[in-house]
């Protein structure tokens, strides 16, 4: 896949208008079907923002560990923080995390799980990631993350709250992360473009 060449402005964009999307279509399929409310319900609580933050940290150090063991990853990894997440500002990451932990996990691990099961609402999930063939191995990672999220995080606490920390701990810390390096590494694109 050949560089983006997105601007900020126009990444953003994509990004927040996708979720707008997402949740319209989750409000309308909320207001048309049965509500999975009472199978996974939100229970705000100091135990499971914690257990999200301490699963999403684990998730995201994890990722970084494997970029150094696994080079399609690493390559992927590397690809994305060039292309998209290097564009970004500071005040970018709260909005963009809490966006993407929120939308994705109640539309993924909480009405598609619902209505298909985990593996398919998985699968959907991981193929909205698939970036070509070349970045084959992040997409097999958004499945295992999409399954950490719901067959174990969701599953085993029973509360939508716990996975969604746990998603926008993991995307904060990849988009600081990439904060960083670009800082450090000069060669890369200016996030004002």
């Amino acid at each position: 896949m050949q560089g983006l060449g997105m601007s900020r402005r126009r990444l953003l964009s994509v990004f927040v208008g996708q979720y707008l999307v997402f949740i319209a279509l989750a409000a309308v399929w909320i207001a048309c079907c049965a509500s999975p409310a009472a199978n996974n319900p939100v229970r705000v609580s100091a135990a499971a923002v914690l257990c999200g933050a301490a699963a999403g940290a684990l998730l995201s150090a994890s990722a970084w560990g494997l970029a150094e063991l696994w080079p399609a990853f690493g390559d992927s990894v590397s690809w994305l923080q060039r292309e998209l997440l290097s564009r970004l500002r500071p005040i970018d990451i709260p909005i963009l995390a809490l966006l993407s932990g929120i939308v994705e996990e109640v539309v993924f691990r909480w009405l598609l799980a619902a209505e298909l099961g985990l593996l398919m609402a998985n699968a959907i999930f991981a193929a909205l990631h698939f970036m070509g063939r070349r970045h084959l191995a992040y997409t097999l990672w958004t499945f295992g993350a999409g399954m950490l999220f719901s067959g174990l995080l969701l599953a085993s606490h029973g509360n939508l709250v716990v996975p969604i920390v746990a998603h926008v701990v993991n995307n904060a810390a990849a988009m600081v992360i990439s904060l960083r390096l670009t800082a450090a590494l000069p060669h890369l694109p200016n996030p004002d473009r």
